[in-house]
């Protein structure tokens, strides 16, 4: 693609970009932390980065990486709260000031995240695309390769046309059934043809559904997350207990996700799941997120603000559990395995990317809470295996999701795109 020659050219000579991250939240949520992680891999290969995103308090702590490991140049992040979908411009209107935005930060490279909480439309890769400035646009979820949703469910219509008899349109994110049609179609328009906006992924089922979803003709390209695997590490367990004053002795559980609640992360099989490790073992449960503490009978840690506290929680468990039946990728299960946590997760999404079944985790049939609750007591009673497994799981990240290996992905795959 000769748009991305120059940009091809500089990283091959070793040579820095200015590049400029662009998305709806900032760094709230778990795809705002996607974001983050790699802005963070492309300030430590020494690029100047620059972030523009919709919310107006963006930036929870801690920023990107500053200081002796990491020698780019943090520009800043550029918020825009009065652009939005809902402030009654127009979509052209609104892309055109994002667009000037990010233009006025001179970027050889702009990578797209998400966007729909701002209501930030399409528009914004065609305008990008007329003045010739290398677009990215990365999938945290399918909602690029639909016509709204973000997860496709036993949906199937995003490969054939999605339409107004959309099954869910008030589902996140909500849509007019009436304009579902043209989306899907916008979206062919943008990453298909000539000028097609490459999609970047974060695991190989995101990689096949992009792949399925456009029948093979768009760019897609495998960019899987990592993280500062220095930060998450494995700390002393007992010293984690006492820092969030759980118990020093017994066996403990950990899950958490941005939100305990959503049906997408488990729903009934969660409750279940924590109702008969409770019943039948000696175990605890403890639980952090929003509405973490709407479960009986757990030790509800409640929102993590700070990241840097994440390593203590699962350092102070001995298995995490994952019962999420929809991901495409799972970051909480990569910060557990950098901890050397156990997990036991669905067989489904790109879940499968980072616990590997019978290696760092056992992964279970979606929809089968008696095998879910048989593989979570396989764990809890057999210590050998979740030291070895917690083992393996650290292994994994630091050879495969550590920040410099997510960066070493981005750079190959941006050279390969000279042509």
């Amino acid at each position: 693609m000769h748009m991305f020659r120059e940009v091809s050219r500089k990283l091959s000579e070793g040579r820095p970009l200015h590049v400029v991250f662009l998305n709806d939240t900032g760094f709230i949520g778990g795809a705002g932390i996607g974001h983050r992680r790699q802005i963070q891999s492309f300030l430590k290969a020494g690029h100047s980065v620059a972030a523009v995103c919709w919310l107006e308090n963006p930036e929870p702590i801690p920023l990107p990486p500053l200081g002796k490991h990491c020698s780019g140049r943090w520009l800043g992040m550029h918020s825009m709260p009065n652009c939005n979908g809902a402030s009654g411009k127009t979509n052209s209107a609104i892309a055109e000031e994002v667009v000037q935005q990010i233009t006025s930060l001179s970027p050889d490279l702009v990578v797209v995240g998400n966007l729909h909480w701002a209501g930030w439309p399409l528009d914004i890769f065609e305008h990008l695309r007329e003045i010739n400035t290398p677009t990215i646009a990365y999938l945290h979820d399918c909602h690029w390769l639909t016509g709204r949703c973000a997860y496709t469910g036993k949906c199937s219509k995003y490969l054939t046309g999605c339409d107004a008899s959309c099954p869910t349109p008030s589902e996140y994110p909500a849509s007019d059934p009436s304009v579902i049609e043209l989306a899907w179609k916008n979206r062919r328009n943008i990453f298909l043809g000539e000028k097609a906006i490459p999609l970047f992924t974060n695991s190989q089922w995101m990689t096949d559904t992009a792949i399925s979803a456009f029948h093979g003709q768009a760019i897609v390209k495998y960019a899987p997350l990592g993280l500062d695997n220095v930060l998450f590490s494995p700390i002393n367990r007992r010293l984690a207990r006492r820092l969030l004053r759980l118990p020093e002795e017994g066996l403990l559980v950990v899950v958490g996700a941005v939100d305990l609640k959503e049906s997408r992360k488990g729903g009934a099989l969660l409750e279940s799941v924590i109702d008969d490790i409770h019943c039948q073992t000696s175990a605890r449960v403890v639980t952090f997120g929003a509405r973490s503490e709407q479960f009986r009978d757990v030790i509800s840690l409640g929102m993590i603000q700070d990241e840097r506290m994440m390593p203590v929680v699962y350092s102070a468990a001995d298995i995490m559990i994952h019962t999420a039946h929809e991901e495409s990728f799972g970051q909480t299960l990569m910060e557990a395995a950098a901890c050397g946590l156990p997990v036991v997760s669905m067989a489904a999404g790109g879940m499968v990317d980072i616990a590997i079944d019978g290696y760092n985790g056992i992964n279970v049939p979606v929809g089968d809470p008696i095998a879910y609750f048989e593989a979570v007591k396989r764990l809890l009673y057999n210590t050998d295996l979740r030291v070895q497994m917690g083992a393996a799981g650290r292994s994994l990240v630091e050879k495969k999701y550590s920040l410099s290996a997510q960066y070493f992905n981005w750079k190959n795959n941006l050279i390969e795109m000279k042509q």
